[in-house]
C-alpha cells in the first residue's frame, strides 16, 4: 500500500484508483490466473439497473464488475449469479468531485493500471463491455479482435460514413453540413475541411446536447469548439470515431493513457468518445502512436464468423436499455446459435440527419 500511495502522488491517473480497489483486483486476477478477462463498471445509488452479463465462455473468476460504493448487487439470484466477480470501486481525493458517470469511467479507461501483469510478464487481454450490453460473442473470439499486432480494437461508430464517402450524394451532404466546397469534400487534408470522423463527432455532440444525457452541457460545447479551433490538431487530422461500448486492449498504454488524460484532465464533458477521437488524432500527429497499434473496424472476423456492431446485428452483443427483457425465445436462439451470426435486430437505414448546433 505504501508503494501505491507514493505512486499516486506523481501519477494523476493512478491517483484516481483507490489502493484497496487495486489490491483487491490484483488478488482476484492472480487467484483466477486470468490471461484474458472481461469487465464493466457501474456507479448508481441502489441496485444495478441492468441484468449485466459477461461474454459466453469467460473462464471462471475472470469477469469483473466494479460497483460504486452506493451501488448494490441485484437481489434476484439469476442476475446475482451471472458470472461476475464483484469489486468495490472506491473514491479517492482525486475522484471525489467527479460525477457518477465520470467516476464509473475510471476502471473503463485505466485497465492498464488496474489489472496487473501476469506472472510471465505479459499483459492480460482486457475486454470492456458496457453494462447495458448483453454479449453474445464468446470471450476468446473478442480477444482475437487484436489481429495483426494491434494492441487496441474497437468498433468504428456504426453511423459514421462507411465506404460511401466518395459518392456524389455524400459529398453534397457533407458540403452543406460543413460549409466546405463540394470539391473540398473528399480532399480534406489539403483544404482544411473536417474529416468524416470530426463531422460525426459534432453531430453526436449535437444529438447528446438535445437529449440532455450529460451532466454539464456547457463543457461539451466548449470541448468541441476547442477541438475545432486547435491548429496543432486540425479537424482534418481526426482519423476515427469509435463506439465506446466495447473495446479490447492488451498493453495499450499509449492509447489508454492519452484517452484517460484527455477525458479526466482536460476539463471536457463526461462523454468519452470525443476524448478518444482527440487523443488518437493528437497522438498520431506527433508520432507517439502508430496506426498499426489500432484495429478500428466496422466488423471483425474470428472463429469463422463475422462479428458486427450491435446496431448492425446480434453477432457481438444485444443492447438492453431500461427494463431488461428475457433472452430465451426461439427467435433469439436462432439469431445467436453461431454466436449471433445473423443480421436480425439491426437498425437499418441511413442515420437520421440532425440539425447542427452552433458549437463554436
Amino acid at each position: 500500500f505504501f508503494f501505491h500511495a507514493m505512486a499516486s502522488h506523481t501519477d494523476p491517473l493512478r491517483a484516481l484508483l483507490h489502493p484497496t480497489t487495486r489490491h483487491e483486483t490484483a488478488q482476484a486476477v492472480f487467484a483466477a490466473n486470468c490471461t484474458a478477462l472481461a469487465y464493466t463498471s457501474v456507479d448508481v445509488v441502489g441496485e444495478l439497473p441492468h441484468d449485466s452479463q459477461p461474454p459466453p465462455l469467460t473462464p471462471p473468476g475472470c469477469a469483473f464488475l466494479f460497483l460504486g460504493e452506493e451501488t448494490t448487487r441485484p437481489a434476484h439470484k439469476a442476475a446475482a449469479g451471472a458470472g461476475w466477480t464483484y469489486l468495490v470501486h472506491r473514491r479517492t481525493a482525486s475522484s471525489a468531485s467527479l460525477s457518477r458517470r465520470a467516476f464509473s469511467r475510471i476502471p473503463k479507461l485505466l485497465p492498464h493500471l488496474l489489472f496487473p501483469r501476469l506472472a510471465s510478464g505479459r499483459h492480460p487481454t482486457t475486454v470492456f463491455i458496457d453494462s447495458k450490453l448483453r454479449p453474445t460473442a464468446p470471450l476468446h473470439a473478442l480477444e482475437r479482435f487484436l489481429a495483426g499486432g494491434a494492441n487496441f480494437a474497437a468498433f468504428r461508430h456504426p453511423k459514421l460514413c462507411e465506404g460511401r464517402c466518395s459518392s456524389v450524394a455524400w459529398r453534397l451532404w457533407r458540403a452543406a453540413w460543413t460549409g466546405c466546397s463540394v470539391a473540398g469534400v473528399g480532399r480534406e487534408e489539403g483544404r482544411g475541411c473536417p474529416s468524416p470522423a470530426f463531422d460525426w463527432m459534432e453531430r453526436e455532440a449535437s444529438a447528446v446536447l438535445r437529449s440532455g444525457r450529460l451532466d454539464d452541457p456547457a463543457r461539451l460545447v466548449a470541448q468541441v469548439a476547442r477541438y475545432r479551433a486547435d491548429p496543432a490538431v486540425p479537424p482534418s487530422s481526426y482519423p476515427t470515431y469509435i463506439d465506446g461500448g466495447l473495446f479490447v486492449q492488451r498493453g495499450a498504454r499509449e492509447v489508454m493513457d492519452a484517452w484517460a488524460k484527455e477525458y479526466f484532465l482536460s476539463g471536457g464533458a463526461d462523454r468519452d468518445q470525443p476524448s478518444f477521437a482527440r487523443a488518437v488524432a493528437a497522438s498520431t500527429a506527433t508520432g507517439r502512436l502508430a496506426a498499426s497499434e489500432l484495429n478500428i473496424r466496422t466488423s471483425f472476423e474470428a472463429d469463422g464468423s463475422t462479428f458486427r456492431h450491435w446496431n448492425r446485428g446480434w453477432s457481438t452483443a444485444i443492447l438492453a436499455r431500461g427494463a431488461p427483457r428475457a433472452f430465451d425465445g426461439a427467435a433469439d436462439r436462432n439469431r445467436t446459435r453461431r454466436w449471433g451470426g445473423g443480421e436480425g435486430g439491426g437498425a437499418g437505414g441511413a442515420a437520421r440527419v440532425v440539425a447542427r448546433l452552433a458549437l463554436g
